[in-house]
């Protein structure tokens, strides 16, 4: 006859075991959930590069028009602006 404590010790190995494949299961979960993370992350940096590289297209486009924009008026500013002939000194 055996003792209520030397029971337990019998399956205490399956018992071990089954714990163990449950840990790997999880360590397998939590792998794939950080390859997720990884990959939402590399998405971020990838959207992030993109908006940065259309910012810089749009800043020098609009910079580009701005420039010619203050020229043309400018221009127009002088074609309207009537001129002073030089004045002749009177003595």
């Amino acid at each position: 006859m055996k003792s209520g404590m030397t029971d337990g010790l019998d399956s205490l190995p399956e018992r071990i075991d089954r714990i163990e494949q449950k840990l790997d299961a999880v360590d397998k979960r939590f792998d794939e959930v950080d390859k997720r993370f990884d990959e939402v992350t590399a998405a971020f940096i990838e959207q992030r590069q993109y908006i940065e590289f259309a910012f810089e297209q749009i800043r020098d486009e609009t910079l580009g028009r701005f420039d010619r924009l203050e020229r043309k008026i400018d221009e127009i500013i002088m074609q309207t602006t009537p001129r002073r002939s030089p004045r002749t000194k009177k003595h």
